[in-house]
């Protein structure tokens, strides 16, 4: 063999092994892609429509309803502040957490209720892990 054809079948090789073994060539660069992909969809505001059902009793708020968590082990916090505004507002902060255990990802609604003490034309919000939820009053 010639050194010309020697030289095809290496490069030949190269492509070959290239070729199957791409993680191994090119895993710091896909595994890079894919962290900046999932920066860009971490910053995008995610408004998830919450249907809420809301009790009033002339004093004090009942909220409750369901949000959508990624998975079944995924626990979910809530918090409440009300702004002596003119009129209140009441922000609803809700926060989920991983479990420990390996987990599948099917999103899973989860239920929350939350009670405040604020007048009939109170202003109400809420945020899942800071991004701003969609509340929509259930018939």
């Amino acid at each position: 063999m010639t050194n010309k054809t020697n030289f095809i079948v290496l490069l030949l090789a190269l492509a070959f092994v290239v070729f199957m073994f791409p993680n191994f060539f090119l895993g710091s660069f896909l595994e890079s892609t894919d962290v900046r992909e999932r920066e860009v969809q971490s910053n995008d505001e995610v408004h998830q429509v919450v249907p809420i059902q809301r009790e009033f009793d002339g004093t004090t708020y009942v909220v409750s309803g369901f949000v959508d968590l990624p998975t079944p082990c995924h626990s979910l916090s809530t918090s409440i502040s009300v702004f002596s505004t003119d009129p209140k507002q009441a922000l609803i902060a809700l926060r989920s957490e991983p479990g420990d255990e390996l987990c599948a990802q099917v999103i899973t609604p989860r239920e929350f209720e939350v009670s405040f003490t604020a007048g009939e034309d109170a202003l109400i919000r809420a945020t899942l892990n800071g991004a701003p939820l969609n509340l929509v009053l259930s018939e």
